[in-house]
């Protein structure tokens, strides 16, 4: 067995169809020479390896000044746009362009995800994947709504009135808090899963990258960071992950001095201690997206932990207790001051405590999670 094997990242006699369309087949050729493993890609035509890009420049238009633009991160943006299609019917769609960033091979990231959003392209849990549109210039997806979770949990305590406002036919009879909670549940927790039934791990599963879609329900979009199974490819333990959301495998937390434990939100005052996250290079496992998942509903299911501020100092204080989230609660949180009665009363607690557990050998997987 391989080493991803042994660390749970594969399932044995698993294997995935991948979706590669009759175009792209007839550009690669019958080469007997090419290894199915093989990560060569040129933009040469005649040469083995190269994958034509799915669109054409020409049949898309896109607002690329200010008002168009609906993300920016460190390597890339996205805006709105539409495409025209083979029916001559424009399709509302959002493109990512990756930017110009000296001293990093951007061209490579735009590569991975295009990889990644291909395999996936029938995969429900995800945004709809269109293609890519010219050399390393576009990719570009179905705008099946623009409403991150992030947005909706900006709301605070009208989180769930901001997602039935996105989402008012997905969520379907779910009125109450509690049933848009576990409606919002369900959906992530089922599409992770189908992600990852794909043999493809997230690695970046957090609200803002969490969609509420009302056509789609909830999805998960951005695939920069995605590793591939069955390829290998993002699976050389590279550190990518946020310090608020991210598997404790992933880092190594060492104290540096200073700073106070708790504090904020009904938190006890503990000894003074600041840390620092180092990366350990740990090779993704599928149990990285199920700590993450926990990571979002325990943020989503706790009114108090519902701000950035909040949920990053909750983060801290829980590596401060060793990971441990059931004696973070107990001994850190002062009772009374926060409102647990949404993830008591759901019995998400428990599936939360168990998604993000600190030892991967403990931890609940996402496809034997209940909401």
């Amino acid at each position: 067995r391989s080493a991803a094997q042994r660390d749970g990242a594969v399932r044995p006699g698993h294997t995935r169809e991948r979706d590669v369309d009759e175009r792209t087949k007839m550009r690669i050729g019958d080469a007997a020479t090419a290894s199915e493993d093989e990560t060569l890609r040129s933009f040469d035509p005649d040469m083995v390896g190269y994958v034509a890009p799915e669109l054409l420049v020409s049949n898309l238009t896109v607002r690329e000044g200010d008002d168009g633009c609906v993300g920016k991160g460190a390597f890339s943006q996205c805006f709105l746009g539409t495409l025209r299609t083979d029916d001559s019917a424009d399709v509302d769609v959002v493109v990512k362009r990756y930017l110009e960033v000296p001293g990093r091979d951007v061209g490579s990231f735009y590569d991975d995800e295009w990889d990644a959003c291909r395999v996936l392209r029938a995969c429900p849990g995800v945004a709809p994947f269109l293609g890519a549109a010219g050399v390393q210039q576009y990719l570009v997806w179905e705008n099946v709504g623009l409403v991150t979770l992030e947005n909706a949990l900006e709301g605070g305590d009208d989180v769930f009135q901001e997602a039935r406002r996105a989402m008012p036919n997905a969520l379907g009879s779910a009125s109450t808090d509690a049933e848009c909670f576990l409606a919002i549940a369900k959906s992530l927790t089922a599409s992770i899963a189908a992600i990852h039934g794909n043999d493809i791990i997230h690695r970046d599963v957090k609200p803002s990258n969490v969609l509420l879609s009302d056509a789609r329900g909830v999805v998960l979009c951005d695939l920069g960071a995605a590793a591939d199974v069955e390829t290998g490819r993002g699976m050389d333990g590279e550190a990518i992950f946020d310090p608020i959301y991210g598997a404790p495998e992933q880092f190594e937390i060492v104290q540096t001095g200073g700073g106070m434990l708790g504090g904020l939100f009904g938190r006890k005052n503990s000894e003074k201690s600041s840390f620092e996250l180092r990366a350990t290079g740990e090779t993704p496992t599928f149990l990285f997206d199920a700590f993450s998942l926990g990571m979002t509903l325990l943020r989503l299911g706790v009114p108090s932990l519902r701000s950035e501020t909040a949920i990053s100092q909750a983060r801290k204080d829980i590596d401060a207790c060793g990971g441990d989230i059931v004696r973070w609660r107990n001994e850190i949180c002062v009772a009374g001051v926060n409102d647990w009665s949404l993830v008591d009363g759901t019995g998400a607690w428990d599936t939360i405590a168990r998604l993000t557990h600190p030892l991967p050998s403990a931890r609940l997987s996402v496809d034997t999670a209940e909401f």
